[in-house]
């Protein structure tokens, strides 16, 4: 009786050790199946880490490209201004030769009308009459020579009065320019 009654415990105890162990087993799997879960949730969550790592760089990428550009545009606003002050400085500096010239053309055109009048009405003076109211020989070559330095100073007058006009044109089309 004391050996079944011992057998009868020492089974008992085995049955209680099967049913933890069975227990204890049945907790190992769902903790085997949970870790299962959270690798491949963690592998997920890495690739989607990776994923927004190289968005980051790319984003990362365009905006030194950006940058980069912005820093040229400021470059080019700051060359573009600079030019603009050196035409501008340029445009004051034609302007002001432009009225010098037209002050100077006014000038020139003034005596050359005066100069035209007074040949207008002195043109009745000819080579005869500067021989025939000549009462030497030296009074006929000095008023030759006069006559002639006039007729050069009034060819110089002339051309003086062509070439303003032509640097006032050339003034006006470098300021249209």
């Amino acid at each position: 009786v004391a050996v079944i009654l011992a057998l009868a415990l020492v089974f008992s105890l085995l049955a209680g050790v099967l049913s933890a162990y069975a227990s204890d087993k049945s907790k190992l799997n769902d903790l085997k199946s949970q870790l299962a879960d959270i690798t491949s949730d963690r592998k997920e969550i890495s690739a989607q880490l990776d994923a927004l790592n190289a968005q980051m760089q790319s984003m990362l990428e365009q905006k030194a490209a950006l940058e980069q550009e912005i820093n040229l545009t400021y470059e080019q606003i700051e060359l573009t201004e600079a030019i603009i002050e050196s035409l501008d400085a340029s445009i004051e500096k034609t302007t002001a030769e432009l009225e010098a010239a037209e002050a100077d053309e006014a000038k020139q055109y003034d005596v050359f009308k005066t100069r035209l009048r007074a040949m207008y009405e002195n043109d009745s003076m000819t080579t005869l009459d500067l021989i025939l109211s000549a009462s030497s020989l030296t009074e006929y070559f000095s008023r030759m020579e006069a006559a002639t330095s006039i007729a050069s100073y009034d060819k110089e007058l002339m051309r003086k009065l062509a070439e303003t006009r032509e640097y006032i044109e050339e003034l006006k089309a470098s300021l249209e320019g």
